[in-house]
Order: structure tokens, then sequence, then C-alpha cells
């Protein structure tokens, strides 16, 4: 039994020393004014030590002034434990009360002298305690005093446990109760339910509002945030994924160009080297290229000289070879119009024409045999005319011949004339046509040349080089983007590796963690059960068997001690032991040898011993867990800063990879359009080459045409003179003709005449020697027949003989003109073949010589524009270098070049456009990245910069983003944000269950009180005092209980919650959940000071009272009820209730204690109410301490003590009565 014995006063609220004994009911008595109260507000302060909660008026002086107003002022509180006593030392220090523990009883002597001088200075004191006795440092915390009396054991220091009148973590609503019942403070619900809350357990039962609200705060940033990146517009888009995409494009086109102007620096760089060092070099060469060209013209004029000379050589052979074809032509034209061949024929046919002569005269001569004298006379006189005919024949053939021959030499000397006239005329023609034939030549070769020019250039890709480089270009970029690839797949692996690597290290680290935690929480939940049954067997240790033997039975260790149950027999308070008269060791009758069995008895302070070392072991195995936590934390980052380092250097890999994937991709495209534009460069280059060379061949074509015009004016001129030349011969020769054939004719006819008449003699000869030979019976149509025959043969033979000259000059130019024809034309057709040979060689020689003259103008055009293009290329970067001075930081001099076969002029604008395109770009990162930004606030919860200003502020906030985006970090946080809250969701529906799960034990707590109340009631005008619970009002709890109960009925889905998913059957749990935690961040957020949520908070508590005939219905606040006695009464007994439910709860650990309550001027009771009152408390063994004008119902208290004053008004208490219980 523990309580507080007695209060001593010494110097203290105008009492220079009183004792008061407070071990039963106490009754002070005495006059207003006296000190009651005072009295009472020092019992209160053992309980509360609250300065502030003892009812003393503000117009008073304070606690500290009044009760210690000198240094040698004290109040002493004497405590009886259950074997000895020790006393509390109040009195002041440095300006407010503090106390001492003094571990014994207390004597007067200690603080005050035998001449009743009491003693200031410790040091005096201390000199007066028993050497030994345990004296405390001063305790100037009231906190820490009340941990002291009321036991908190986790606050309190182990020397101090043995000063606790009971022993209770929750402690704080009894000093509270017990100043209400002082106070006659008004009874709220609140209050009540923290009491019976305070008797369940010594630990605190709540929620922690506090972490809640810290980790719900920015759930709706969180939330909002997150969602952004899933929530769609009105076209099914994701504004915000749409607008990150835009700026992580605006970002990677930046670092494209950037790399790209980079590389074109580097180009422009080697470009400028290379052109400075070409130009030297390209005069040489054009130098060279000029000196050969000019041997390549001067071979064109010899070869063209040469040609001339050659070509008019053969054309005079032509022409005397033609001249001779013509004669021969002529003579056989000639012959052909004289029908030579007929009188080829008859000529041939002379010998037939004589046999037939001979024939028809052999036959005449037989007809005439017979007359042959007739015959002969006109034989005669016929012969004689026929030679004479002959004769003039023969003498008109000479002359005929003669004027022939005549003829045939005139004939000859105007064809003689007329050759040479030819001669002179194609000699002049050939002078005249040289200087035409040259320029035609010329002119063809030019013609010749621009030709195959136009089929060169037709055929010939102009920048077939720079084409070919182009494809050669792509060839080496597609490689590049093979092997990158290759190295961007690899490298993507490498980085998937090490993710897993780390996922799978961190994985294994919070497993091995986990199975840490499990461990140590197995370790410690065995360690909580061995305390909880040690804490069982020691508070089972009051009244216990093991109390008994310990202070009836010496050495009973070694005996009853060996052999019986600790728990169910040392520790049983039931057992109510008793000594036997029989003194021997014998058990049950039965004599056992113990010394053989090993058994130690654990006493109570081995019990505490182990159990204080389970809780250190506890204690360590919090601060491991802690460590571990904490190492598991520090490692966990660790282990992903250094995967993240390599996945980083990896990842600005990939970067560079994709980088260059871009700008190789950019590279093709350019090269394509490069290859386009030499496509279209080339059309129209050759377009307009083709136009010219068209154009040239026009002009070349019209110059040949008219040198050909020229020419044919000259031929013509020729052929009219030839012509000219012709038919002068012609008329000469047909004059000549003409004469020849006049004269013939004359000589003809004349001879015709006499020959006419002498045939005319020659046939009356005939006639009349037919007439003579018809007289002398002769056939005479037959020798008719004969003579006209042989007339027709002479005349035949006479044809040949007139002839034959004709004939043997025709076969004379038979046999030696016509094979010469033969010759002549095969001698033509091989100067025509040799002419056509030699065209060919000089057409071939005058186009080799031509293309040669071509390649070389255009090898010093291209060369002469090469030399342009350099040096325009170079002045123009030496005024770019000059104007980018103070733009740019570049140093020209350390940038390394890089192989290009573009122009300088290409590269140079190349780079401007994309310094250009540069600016552009940036702009665009910004305004995308602004237009990014806008969606979220400063403090969000990606940690985006919302503030950004310079260039680099961009490029960094884009960099962050595309890391961002390339590692799916919204998934990230959207997996961590709904395990966060799913985890948040199931904890608290797990700690509501738990706070609700104290509802049982509350209404039994409740139903303690109601039967407590109506089993122990001694106050008759109180018919009944009910308390019951109702459901929470608190929108809060209201909101938790929804949260658990939405909790359980989601279970499964909520296990793999995700806030954000689009996943139809997931939407109303997402929805649910989201819904949820945003109340009860709102709900939070509204409720700033309220840190906890604790078991009052789960229910409502209303009271009934009915006194005599008034209900006052069921209420939560007991304010008034009835008269200010019966208000004093009720108030009281609920209060004394309180205490007892405490009390009952800390004496099954503890042991019995008794409390006082403290009730000022009980004077307003009837007595029969007080001694109820007392009854009330007493039985719930509770002191009741109260004070009253007038003394009544003595022998209902121990002690009854009068206050007086005396005339220095200084209070004296005398004990009037003491009652022996």
């Amino acid at each position: 039994m523990r309580y507080l014995n007695k209060i001593v006063f010494i110097n203290s609220a105008h009492i220079p020393y009183a004792e008061v004994k407070v071990d039963g009911n106490v009754h002070f008595v005495g006059t207003q004014g006296v000190g009651k109260s005072t009295v009472l507000r020092a019992l209160l302060f053992f309980y509360n030590a609250d300065k502030l909660k003892l009812g003393i008026p503000r117009e008073k002086q304070s606690f500290d002034a009044f009760y210690f107003p000198f240094p040698n002022s004290y109040i002493i509180y004497e405590v009886i434990r259950d074997t000895n006593a020790y006393f509390i030392l109040a009195f002041k220090h440095r300006g407010r009360v503090a106390f001492r523990f003094i571990d014994c009883a207390y004597r007067r002597e200690i603080l005050m002298s035998g001449q009743g001088e009491v003693y200031t200075e410790w040091m005096h004191i201390q000199q007066k305690i028993d050497k030994g006795v345990h004296t405390s440092r001063i305790i100037d915390r009231y906190e820490e005093y009340r941990d002291i009396i009321f036991g908190n054991r986790h606050e309190v220091q182990p020397e101090f446990r043995k000063y606790a009148i009971a022993e209770s973590n929750k402690y704080q609503n009894i000093p509270r109760t017990i100043q209400n019942v002082f106070l006659n403070t008004k009874l709220d619900a609140e209050f009540i339910k923290n009491t019976m809350i305070s008797s369940m357990t010594d630990d605190e039962i709540s929620i922690d509002l506090a972490y809640y609200r810290s980790q719900v705060s920015a759930f709706e940033q969180e939330y909002n945030d997150v969602h952004l990146w899933y929530k769609t517009d009105k076209h099914g888009v994701v504004t915000v994924r749409r607008d990150a995409d835009k700026v992580e494009k605006a970002y990677r086109n930046l670092l494209l160009i950037t790399a790209k102007i980079k590389e074109l620096i580097s180009e422009l760089v080697y470009v400028y080297q290379r052109d400075e060092q070409r130009l030297p070099l390209l005069h040489q060469e054009l130098g060279k290229l000029k000196e050969e060209f000019a041997r390549i013209n001067r071979l064109i004029s010899e070869e063209s000289g040469k040609y001339n000379k050659q070509k008019d050589g053969k054309n005079r052979e032509l022409g005397a070879v033609d001249a001779r074809l013509k004669e021969i032509a002529d003579k056989r034209k000639f012959y052909q119009q004289s029908d030579i061949l007929s009188v080829v024929n008859r000529i041939e046919k002379e010998d037939f024409v004589k046999n037939e002569i001979e024939n028809k005269k052999r036959y005449k001569e037989e007809l005439t045999l017979q007359h042959k004298s007739i015959t002969d006379k006109y034989a005669a006189l016929t012969e004689k005319l026929q030679l004479e005919l002959r004769t003039i024949e023969a003498t008109c053939n000479e002359k005929k011949n003669l004027l022939q021959e005549v003829y045939n030499r005139e004939v000859v000397r105007i064809t003689q004339q007329k050759e040479e006239r030819n001669k002179e005329i194609y000699a002049h023609f050939d002078v005249e046509s040289q200087t035409v034939d040259e320029k035609i030549q010329t002119a063809n070769i030019d013609l010749a040349a621009a030709k195959s020019k136009r089929s060169v250039c037709q055929n010939t890709h102009l920048y077939a080089n720079e084409l070919e480089q182009c494809k050669n270009k792509i060839d080496q970029l597609h490689e590049q983007q093979r092997k990158t690839e290759i190295e961007k797949e690899q490298n993507r692996s490498k980085i998937n590796e090490l993710r897993h690597e780390a996922e799978t290290e961190r994985q294994k680290i919070e497993q091995e963690l986990q199975a840490q935690l499990k461990d140590l929480d197995q370790k410690n939940e065995k360690l909580a059960q061995q305390i909880a049954k040690l804490d069982e067997l020691l508070a089972q240790y009051k009244g216990s068997f093991y109390e008994w033997l310990s202070t009836h039975k010496q050495g009973w260790q070694q005996t009853i001690g060996k052999v019986v149950d600790e728990q169910h027999v040392l520790y049983n308070n039931l057992l109510h032991p008793q000594l036997s008269s029989q003194h021997n060791a014998s058990l049950f009758g039965v004599d056992v040898d113990l010394s053989h069995i090993e058994r130690d008895v654990r006493t109570p302070d081995d019990l505490k011993a182990e159990k204080q070392k389970a809780e250190q072991e506890i204690e360590e195995n919090k601060k491991r867990i802690y460590e571990c936590t904490t190492a598991t934390q520090e490692n966990i980052p660790q282990i992903e800063n250094q995967y993240a380092k390599q996945i980083r250097e990896l990842r600005m890999a990939h970067q560079t990879l994709e980088a260059n994937l871009l700008q190789m991709g950019q590279q093709i495209k350019v090269e394509q359009v490069k290859m386009q534009n030499w496509d279209k460069r080339n059309e129209e280059e050759k377009q307009k080459r083709l136009e010219n060379i068209d154009l040239q061949i026009s002009k070349l074509q019209e110059q040949l045409s008219t040198f050909q015009q020229e020419k044919e004016k000259l031929r013509n001129k020729r052929n009219r003179e030839l012509k000219a030349c012709e038919q002068e011969s012609a008329s000469a020769n047909n004059a000549k003709r003409k004469e020849t054939d006049s004269k013939i004719e004359i000589l003809l006819q004349e001879t015709q005449e006499t020959t006419t008449a002498i045939n005319n003699q020659i046939t009356r000869l005939k006639i009349q020697e037919s007439s003579e030979l018809a007289g002398q019976g002769v056939n005479t149509d037959a020798l008719q027949q004969i003579n006209d025959k042989l007339i027709t043969l002479q005349r035949e033979l006479d044809f040949i003989n007139n002839n034959r000259k004709r004939y043997f000059e025709y076969l004379s130019f038979k046999e030696e003109w016509l094979p010469e024809e033969n010759k002549k034309k095969e001698q033509k057709r091989k100067l025509e073949n040799e002419l056509a040979l030699l065209d060919e060689k000089f057409r071939l020689r005058s186009n080799r010589l031509g293309q040669q003259k071509l390649q070389f103008e255009t090898k010093i055009r291209d060369k002469e524009a090469e030399q342009t293009q350099l040096k325009k290329g170079l002045t123009a970067v030496d005024n770019f270098k000059l104007s980018m001075e103070n733009k740019t930081s570049i140093e020209w001099t350390t940038v390394k070049p890089k192989t290009s076969t573009d122009p300088t002029d290409q590269v140079l604008q190349l780079l401007k456009d994309s310094l250009f395109d540069k600016l552009g770009k940036a702009d665009a990162l910004k305004q995308n990245v602004d237009r990014f930004k806008s969606y979220f606030s400063t403090k969000n919860t990606f940690a985006f910069k919302t503030q950004l200003n310079t260039d680099d502020d961009y490029m960094a906030f884009a960099q962050n983003l595309c890391d961002f985006i390339d590692h799916d970090k919204i998934e990230e946080y959207s997996r961590r944000l709904s395990d966060r809250y799913g985890d948040i969701l199931q904890r608290i529906s797990k700690e509501v269950g738990n706070i609700n799960s104290y509802a049982s034990e509350i209404g039994k707590i409740i139903n303690d009180i109601n039967a407590d109340f109506h089993e122990r009631n001694f106050a008759g005008v109180i018919k009944e005092i009910a308390l019951r619970s109702q459901p929470s009002s608190d929108r809060l709890m209201i909101l938790l209980n929804d949260m658990k109960t939405f909790n359980d009925e989601h279970t499964y889905d909520i296990g793999e919650l995700n806030l954000f998913s689009s996943v139809q059957q997931r939407d109303d749990t997402n929805r649910g959940v989201t819904k949820r935690l945003f109340e009860f961040m709102v709900c939070l957020n509204e409720n700033q000071n309220r840190s906890r949520l604790v078991l009052s908070d789960t229910f409502k508590l209303q009271f009934r009272i009915k006194e005599n005939d008034n209900d006052t219905g069921w209420i939560e606040k007991i304010s008034n009820v009835g008269s200010d006695g019966t208000d004093i009464l009720v108030k009281a007994m609920v209060n004394i209730m309180l205490i007892n439910v405490f009390k009952e709860k800390v004496s099954r650990k503890f042991g019995d204690f008794t409390l006082h309550c403290m009730m000022d001027e009980i004077g307003k009771l009837h007595p029969n109410n007080v001694r109820g009152i007392l009854k009330f408390a007493n039985v719930r063994n509770i002191y009741l301490v109260n004070s009253s004008p007038i003394s009544y119902a003595v022998s209902d208290y121990k002690y009854t003590y009068l206050l007086t004053k005396d005339n220095k008004s200084n209070t004296l208490v005398k004990a009037l009565i003491t009652m022996k219980v």
C-alpha cells in the first residue's frame, strides 16, 4: 500500500509549523479565512504540481510567494511505501518551487534545531540525514516531478522509480480529476473519455495526424502534377506529354544544330586551310593547262594545213581522172549515137557478103552462060559504070573521111582547149575554195567538237564527282548509322543491365533489410511477450505467495522455490498461505532431497533486471532497426548513385549517339538534298550548257552552211564555167560538126547525084540487058532477082569498105579506152576512198584534237572558276571571322580541322544558316520550355525549375526533362506516389482498425462504471449516473472510418494501386482513393493545430443523471445539476468513479495505493450526502479531505483539524479528533 501519509508546513502560508496526517478521511474546520483552502491547495499541489490549477484567484499572491515567503519555508510530503516511508521536500529555488526526494521518514530535527530554528542551507539539512539515505538532486521541472510520483517509467531515471505511488505512463487525468473535484469544475465528455482511455493502457492510443499531414500535405500538388502526365484534352491528347515531347525535340534539335555548328566550324577551318594551300597549286595547274591548250591549237592548225594540202592533190588527180572518164564517156556516147554496134556487126559479116556476091555471080553466070556476050557486054558496061561509081564513092569517102579527120582534129583541139580551160577553172576553184575549205574544215572540227561536247555533256553528269562524293558520304553515314545503332543498342542493353543490377542490388538490400527487420521484430515481439509475462509476474507480486514466503519463510528459495511453479504458484496471490505447525522439510509429507535440483528462484529484482535487460534489448533492437534502416537508406542512394554515375555516363553517351544518329540522319538528308541539288544543278547547268552548245552548234552550222554555200557558190561558179566551157566546146564542136556535116552532106549530095545518074545508067543497062536476054529466052525474073541481090550485097560491101576505118577506130577504142575506163574508175574509186579516208582520218584527228581542246577549255574554265570560287570563299571566310569577333568566343586557332570535300562558300553558308537556325531553335526551345513549365508551380513535385534566366538554365531544364522522359520517371513517380498513398491508405485503415478495436474495452469500462454506480451508490439523492458511447461526429474520424471501409472493400485493387491507371475496372477505385485522400488532406489542413487523433475522438460520450425526479437526459457536459450541493455531489461522484477506474487498472499491475480527493466548503452538502460521498470514495480506496466552518459527522473522518489564527495572523492547525480505524 502506498499513499500520502502526512503534509508538514514549516514557515509556509503563514503556518509556522504544522503536521497534518492524511492517511484517512480528513476534515478541516474553522471560520472563513483561517487557511482551510490553503491546506487543501497544498495537498492538491502534491498531486498536480501545477501552480496555475490550484484555484488561487489572480488578485491573490502567487503560490511561490504565498507558500514560500522565506528561504527556510518548506512543505514536506511524507509518503508511506510498502515497508518504509520517504518524504518530499518542497522549497523555493531560484524564485520558484522545487523538490528533493529523501529516502527516509520525516523527522522534525532534520529541518529544525532543538531551539526551533529552521535550517536554510541544504548543507545543514543534509548533515541531519542519516548516512546512506538517498537524497535526490533538485527537481525543478514539475512534469518530471509528476512522472516520478505517478511512475512514468519511460521518462524517469531508475533512481527515482522507488518514489512512485503508482505506475502509469498515462496518469495525466488523475491529478486533473483530483483538481476537478476540488475546483468543482464542469465535467465534459472529453475529459471523462480521456480518463477512461488512460485507465486502459499506458500506451498512447492515437493516430499521428502530424505524420499524415506531412505525408498528404502535398498530395494535391503531387497528384495534380503527376495527373497532368495522364490528363487528355478533348481530342484525346496528353498535352503535357505532347509539350514535353516538343521540348525534347527542340532540345535534341538544338543539340544537333550545336554539334553541326561545331562540325561545320571544324570543316570551315579545314576547307580554309585546304583552299589556301590549293591556290598556288591551282595557279601552276592553270598555267600548264593554258600551255597545253596553245599546243593543241597549233596541232589543229598544222593538221588542217596538212589535210588541205593532201586533199588538194587528191582532188587534182581525181579531176584528171574524171576528165578522162568523161572523154571516154563522150566517145562511148558518140559511138552509141552512131550505132557503132550495127556497123561492127555489118563489117564483121564482110566475108559472108563477099561469098554471097560470088555465089550470086556464079548463079548469074550459069543463067547467062549461053548468052555470055550479052551479059559480058552489059557486064562490061555495068562494070565500067560501077567502077566509076566506086571511084566516085571512094572519092566521096576519102573526102568525107578527110572532112571527118579534120573534124576529129578540131574536136581534139577543142577538147584540149576545153580541158586546159577546165584545168584553169579547177585550179582557180581550188585556189578560191581552199580558204573556204579551211573554214569549212575548221567549222566541221568545231562542229564535231561541239557535237561531241554535246554528246559528252548529254551523257555525262556534270557533277559526277560531287555526286559520287555525296553517295560515298551517304554510304559512309549509313555504315556509321549501322555501327552507331549497334553501339546504341549495346549502350541501351548496358543501361538496362545496370538498371537491372541496381534494382536487383536495391531489392537485395531491401530484402536483407526486411529479413533483418523481420528478425528484429520477431525478437522484439518475443521480448515484448517476455516483458509482458514479467510485468504480469511483477503485477502479481503484491500479496503473492512469493511476497509471503519472503516475509515469513527464510531460505524458502532452497526448498519450496526449487519445486513449485513460478507463475502459477510463487506469483499467485490467491493461495492464502499460512505457516504450518510442522517445520520439517517434507513435501506434502514426503521427504525429498532437493540438493541435486539446480534451480534459481527469480526475485522481483531479478524479474525487473530481466525486464530491464529485455527492454534494453528491445531498445538495442530498435536502435539496430533504426541503424539498419538508416544504413539501408544510406546504402541504397550510394548504390543508386554508383550505378547512376555509370548509367549517367552511358546515358550521356546514349544521348550523344542519338544526337549523332539524328545528325547522321540530317546529314544523309543534307547529302540527299545535295544530290538532288547536284542533279538539279546538273540538269540546269547541263540545260544551260546544252543550250549554249546548241547555240554554238547552231552558229557553227550556220557558219558551216554559210561556208558550204560559199563553197557551193564557188562550185556552182566552177560548174557554170565548166559548163560554159563545155558549152563553148560543144558549140565549137557542133559548129565544126555542122560545118563538117554540111560539107559531107554537100559532098554526099554531089556524089549522090553522080551515083544516082550512074545507077540510073546501070539500071537502064540492066533493063536493056534484061530485054535482050528476055528476047533470047533467058529467065529475066531470076536474073533480075540475082542482080537486085548483087546490087544489095555490093552496097553492103561498099558500106563495109566505107566504114572500115570507123570500125577499126571503134575496135581501138574498145581495146584501149574501155580497159582504161575501168582503170580510171578504179583509180577514181581509190582516190575517192583515199579522200574519204583522208577526211575520216582528219575528222578523227580533228575530233580528238577538238575534244582535247574542249577538255582543256573546260579544264581551264573550271580551274579559273575554281580559282575565282576559292578566292571568293577565302575572302568570305575572312569577312565572316571579322564579323564574328565580338559575337562568339570561337578560338579559330584551337579548332581541330575536320575533313570535308564541300566548297568553302558552301560550308560557310551552311555555318551561317546553322548559326541562324540555332537562334531559331534556341527561341523554339525557350518557347516550348516556357509553355511546358507553365503547367507547374514553383514547388512542383518533380523539382522542375520555373525561374529560368540564362540559355544555360533552359538547356539544363531541357536536359533534365529529357532524362526525366528517357528514364520514364513519371511512371516511377506514378508508381511511387500510388504505392505511397496506397500504403498510407492501408496504414490509415490499419491504425483506424487498431484504434477502433478499443471500442469493446471502452464499452466494458462504461458498463463497469455504470454497474459500479448501481452496486455502490451511497448518495440517495442521486438515483442514476449513466454513461454511454455513441458514434463520433468528428468529421475527421468519420472520414477515416470511411477510408478504412473503402480500403477493406477494395483490398485487392488497392494492393496494386495505380492512381493514374486508365484501366476501366480500376477507374472507380482510383477515383475513390483520390477523392478520400483529397478530403483527408483538406480536413488536415483545416485543422492545422490538431497533431493527433486520439482514442477519445473515435466515439462520443454522453451522460444521464437522475436526481430525485430531475432527469438530464443524455448530455455531453455536466455544468449544473440541481442545487449547488447536488451539482458538487454529482461532479465529485463522477470524478471519484473516474479515479477509481484508473486506480483499479494501475493496482492490477503495480499494487494497491490510495489517493486523496479534496472538497472545499463541504458544508453545502447535506450531512447524509456528505456521509454518502465519503462512503462512495472510501469503498473505492480513496480518502476525502474536506473543509467546512463547523464540524459534523465526526465519526466518518479519521482526522478532524481545527484551524485558527493567532494574534500575528499565523495559522494554527490543531488536531481535534483522531479516530482509530
